[in-house]
């Protein structure tokens, strides 16, 4: 066998040791790291469900005042006590419907960015039974104890976190039913090594 031959087999042997070696690291690392869980990232999707759905229903409850008083102006003081308190049922409407909305795309788009794959469905589907529970014992709680709510500010700050909290709740517990994490792949670095080792050797 010549230097030339010999050479070459030297040369692939180092590039496959070396493809093999990154590639063994990188299982290894892998096997190391602990498998992550959907619940690992629960808080973080209710968190931001709930900045998700504010968004959405204040952006539903403006634009609903706002069509309301476009195709219905109040034209005359007479009309202007019915037209406000239309416009404030209008705008209570739009966000009980824009919170839930809001609630689930952003469970759903905070769950993917850390490669949860839910139930989209369920998402929704939480998220408008949530804010119906919100709505059903904040009621409960109003009859119950009305003390509590008569004079002060708390009615207006516990109607919030009950049609704002509970539809990320429920979107969030209704995403995670079944739900998987999805693995992380072979890096393209690593691709890229086993591919040279590989051409390496048969080109020998």
């Amino acid at each position: 066998m010549s230097r030339g031959i010999q050479r070459q087999w030297v040369a692939g042997l180092i590039l496959v040791g070396l493809a093999v070696g990154t590639l063994s690291f990188f299982v290894n690392a892998q096997e190391i790291e602990p498998k992550r869980q959907p619940s690992d990232y629960f808080w973080i999707e209710v968190v931001s469900g709930t900045v998700g759905a504010l968004a959405g229903g204040f952006v539903t409850a403006i634009a609903g005042v706002a069509i309301s008083a476009y195709l219905y102006p109040c034209t005359n003081r007479l009309d202007f006590l019915t037209c406000s308190f239309g416009q404030l049922l209008i705008a209570g409407i739009g966000f009980l419907i824009g919170a839930p909305v809001g609630a689930a795309t952003v469970v759903i788009i905070a769950g993917s960015s850390k490669r949860v794959r839910g139930n989209i469905l369920l998402a929704f589907t939480g998220a408008i039974a949530g804010e119906a529970v919100g709505l059903f014992i904040l009621c409960e709680a109003i009859r119950l104890f009305p003390y509590l709510f008569s004079g002060n500010g708390i009615l207006p700050v516990l109607t919030i976190l009950s049609v704002v909290v509970s539809p990320a709740l429920g979107s969030t517990l209704g995403y995670n039913i079944h739900a998987t994490v999805e693995p992380v792949v072979l890096s393209p670095t690593s691709q890229g090594l086993v591919l040279v080792g590989l051409k390496a050797s048969l080109s020998i």
